[in-house]
């Protein structure tokens, strides 16, 4: 039986994914850059528990990938600034959420359906798969 764990790697190394994080945030969210291969998009994260680090890359990509659920799961903007906790008036929020849905095209191309492999529920109360992820590095 495949772990979640063990499909993030999977999901990583067959597609060359790095994150790296820019030294900009908006609001409370940081700026990452999501490298696909030779491809990349620019991501903001919501890291609540400091979990960003960029020697970590599975909990990085884990994040990543939950940003891009988060978005799909919500139906407009006034809602997806809710659940990240953000101003509904900054422009520049919502400049990214327009171009988010582009960008998550072109990232499903490259890896299929966005899956973080892990639940939101178990990434809040910092279950067992949370501690293998951080542990994983």
């Amino acid at each position: 039986m495949k772990t979640a764990l063990n499909s993030l790697l999977e999901l990583k190394n067959a597609n060359e994914i790095r994150v790296s994080l820019l030294p900009s945030r908006i609001d409370d969210l940081q700026w990452v850059t999501f490298t696909i291969k030779s491809s990349s998009w620019n991501i903001l994260i919501d890291d609540e528990y400091n979990d960003l680090n960029e020697s970590s890359q599975l909990m990085c990509l884990f994040l990543v990938l939950r940003e891009l659920e988060i978005y799909q799961e919500e139906s407009d903007y006034l809602k997806w600034s809710a659940q990240m906790g953000t101003n509904i008036n900054n422009t520049d929020l919502l400049v990214y959420y327009k171009q988010l849905g582009k960008s998550i095209f072109e990232i499903e191309s490259f890896i299929g359906h966005i899956d973080s492999q892990i639940t939101d529920l178990d990434y809040q109360l910092r279950t067992g798969v949370i501690k293998e992820l951080i542990a994983a590095g």
